[in-house]
């Protein structure tokens, strides 16, 4: 765009009216046909790769000068995309010229596909076209960015914000004081210790528990149980012992002292006692409930009874 505005009038002390007039009518003219740029947007026709746009209201190339298209249903080009790094824009009959990304290095191939906007500045000095909304690659943000929080479960490619993470129940790493036992927060399920071991939380608000990593292990520490009368939480897991007496032919039913939160997994019966074979003794029992089981001492056992079994059962 060649300016109409006159810089050496009005002349100092000589001012007219008319001097004054013409130029804020070209100011007025000039920038008025740049907003009038940016907000009539066009449809491009042609190629992908070479495309042309054509204004309503006629565009003169300048320095700065900024632009909106769409690109529209055009020919040629894979999977109705650009094909060349080069592309180029012609505007209202004009020159074609490159569109380059701001940094001035070139697009890539698909970037321009049919119903996106290319908000485009002209670079009087190289004679290109910058593509000013092109996709960033390769952020680095600052400060604190903020993110919608995805619905839990989601498992997409969206962002996922510390929100949906503390929401998952899954990894948080304390990264203050890097000691499990002292940090207030107990809503993490695993942290990690200052040495880069990996800890396991239980915490109820008072007993923090943990495990210690080695390349190939875990060693589990003494606080890692819950231990009650004849049961044991390890983790996720319930484990209860006891002692029976059988007498042959006699069924006995037994009621654990906890019950399985979810299901038993196993329940393991043996006999052990002094001077006698150390064998099962056992007949007829019934599968395990969550709250306990049936069992009948043999009859063809080395004696009737009473004698005891011991037993041991894992659920969850």
């Amino acid at each position: 765009m060649t300016s109409a505005i006159d810089q050496t009038k009005p002349t100092a002390g000589t001012a007219t009216t008319s001097s004054v007039r013409a130029n804020f009518t070209a100011a007025y003219d000039e920038i008025n046909a740049l907003q009038r740029v940016s907000v009539d947007k066009v449809v491009t026709t042609g190629d992908y790769d070479v495309q042309v746009a054509t204004f309503t209201n006629a565009v003169t190339l300048a320095e700065g000068l900024r632009i909106t298209v769409e690109v529209g249903s055009l020919s040629g080009g894979t999977d109705n995309a650009n094909d060349t790094t080069t592309p180029t824009l012609a505007v209202d009959g004009g020159a074609a010229y490159v569109i380059v990304k701001p940094d001035g290095t070139a697009v890539s191939s698909g970037d321009f596909t049919t119903g996106i906007y290319l908000d485009l500045m002209f670079d009087d000095t190289a004679n290109k076209w910058v593509w000013l909304n092109c996709p960033k690659a390769d952020l680095s943000l600052t400060g604190v960015p903020k993110a919608p929080t995805a619905t839990q479960g989601d498992d997409s490619t969206q962002i996922a914000t510390t929100a949906f993470v503390a929401g998952q129940g899954v990894l948080q790493i304390d990264e203050t004081d890097g000691d499990p036992s002292a940090t207030a927060d107990i809503t993490k399920i695993f942290s990690q210790t200052a040495s880069g071991d990996l800890a396991v939380i239980f915490g109820d608000g008072v007993t923090k528990t943990s495990v210690s990593s080695s390349a190939d292990s875990l060693t589990v520490g003494a606080d890692m149980a819950t231990v009650g009368s004849g049961h044991a939480y390890i983790g996720p897991l319930l484990v209860q012992w006891g002692t029976i007496s059988l007498t042959s032919g006699s069924p006995a039913t037994f009621t654990f002292s906890e019950a399985f939160p979810t299901a038993v997994a196993s329940v393991q019966i043996q006999r052990m006692s002094t001077g006698r074979t150390i064998g099962l003794g056992v007949s007829n029992s019934t599968v395990p409930t969550v709250t306990g089981f049936t069992i009948e001492g043999g009859s063809n056992y080395d004696t009737a009874g009473p004698y005891a079994v011991t037993y041991i059962a894992i659920g969850y």
